[in-house]
């Protein structure tokens, strides 16, 4: 998998969900990068989609969802966006 040959290399890789981007990122050794920027970009040009992977990622995305319903700071944002002018670029 590509996180145990990142591993293998020294490196990690981790991304997150804004709202309106994901982001992704990712640590290597320097004599790693071009394989590293290679298998990265894989994700994108060429996904497998496999579905114990969608459905971990599914599961992944609804946790931090559940952890976020008694963030104060969430639910004040939500509600912002809520009640702001449609055509405001929140």
């Amino acid at each position: 998998s590509f996180d145990e040959w990142l591993a293998s290399v020294g490196g990690r890789s981790n991304a997150f969900t804004a709202d309106e981007e994901t982001n992704y990122y990712l640590s290597v050794n320097y004599d790693a990068i071009e394989e590293a920027l290679h298998r990265l970009g894989e994700f994108f040009t060429a996904p497998e989609m496999r579905r114990d992977c969608v459905e971990r990622e599914v599961d992944a995305v609804n946790s931090e969802y559940e952890m976020s319903l008694n963030d104060d700071g969430w639910r004040i944002l939500s509600v912002m966006k809520a009640i702001a002018d449609a055509e405001h670029p929140f």
